[in-house]
């Protein structure tokens, strides 16, 4: 909580993937589980100086931090689905993600959906030294990584999903 940057970062995540889990009619248990944990996507930094931004770390590291967070998770008593989301939502759909090099649908569900929805924001957000782009711009690019980044069946309903909503203002 002391980093008002990456609280409002996991809170727009959880925003954007339980705003396309309704379009998906997942049952109220899923969405809870998915809110829970996008929200607590990033739960490995929670004693990270983080600085205002997202951290860069180095590649081995980098790869560390999913499961660091899901033992966090886990010693907290956060649900197995949240905890889940929290170790795999870096996984990529052509399997060169980690920590497992997971693929396609091997990949639970949620976290292919937290994935895009942390992506989205990564891309949109302000964060200090960072130029955010336009939604449009961002989803696009999301679109163009349909297939080797993520899953294309979600990706078609998630742009959609995120095109539909009103300006925010």
């Amino acid at each position: 909580a002391r980093d008002r940057h990456l609280i409002n970062h996991g809170n727009r995540v959880s925003f954007y993937a339980t705003l396309v889990a309704n379009q998906l009619q997942l049952s109220l248990a899923e969405q809870q589980q998915l809110a829970l944990g996008a929200l607590a996507h990033d739960l490995d930094l929670i004693g990270a100086d983080t600085s205002g931004s997202l951290p860069s770390c180095d590649a081995d590291r980098q790869r560390h931090r999913p499961d660091i967070g899901a033992r966090i998770g886990r010693a907290i008593g956060l649900p197995a689905e949240a905890v889940q989301i929290i170790a795999l939502h870096h996984e990529r759909w052509d399997g060169t993600g980690y920590p497992f090099g997971l693929k396609e649908d091997r990949i639970p569900y949620l976290a292919r959906l937290v994935a895009l929805a942390q992506t989205l924001d990564e891309l949109t957000a302000e964060f200090p030294g960072a130029v955010p782009m336009s939604i449009k711009k961002a989803l696009s690019l999301i679109e163009s990584q349909s297939g080797t980044v993520f899953d294309p069946s979600l990706v078609e309903v998630f742009c959609r999903t995120i095109r539909e909503q009103p300006p925010q203002n």
